[in-house]
């Protein structure tokens, strides 16, 4: 994974170990992380912060290719304005990438969703709304 700088201020900074794995809790404060290589670690603990991450749902019509369809990361990675933006998908990431795509001037952004209610978000967002629903 790629933390770059941020190893350095999380571990050595703030005194705060990462630990990549699957987690089990075991408790309140104890649990158990199993890297994808290696043997499962017990940890107890008086604070714990799981980050989870996220993976793009891939949808049968449409594929990544990099170019005109993009996952979160690479949407965020674009080096030239887009004219036309539409964001598949509104849960927390869509909806983030929504809202950020919306602050870009003379971008038009669409969010694209299964929930009808999402339209209400997508206006306070700035951007338009399209469901099949």
């Amino acid at each position: 994974m790629g933390w770059g700088g941020d190893v350095f201020l999380f571990e050595f900074v703030a005194k705060i170990d990462i630990i990549e794995g699957e987690f089990r809790f075991n408790g309140t404060d104890k649990g158990v992380v199993t890297p994808a290589e290696g043997q499962a670690r017990f940890l107890n603990f008086k604070d714990l912060v799981l980050a989870t991450g996220s993976r793009p749902i891939v949808l049968k019509d449409l594929r990544l290719d990099g170019e005109h369809v993009l996952d979160s990361s690479g949407a965020l990675d674009l080096t030239e304005v887009p004219k036309r933006l539409a964001i598949v998908g509104g849960g927390l990431v869509g909806l983030l990438v929504a809202w950020l795509a919306a602050r870009i001037p003379g971008t038009d952004t669409c969010l694209l969703d299964l929930n009808p209610e999402r339209a209400a978000i997508a206006q306070t967002l700035g951007c338009r709304f399209a469901s099949p629903a």
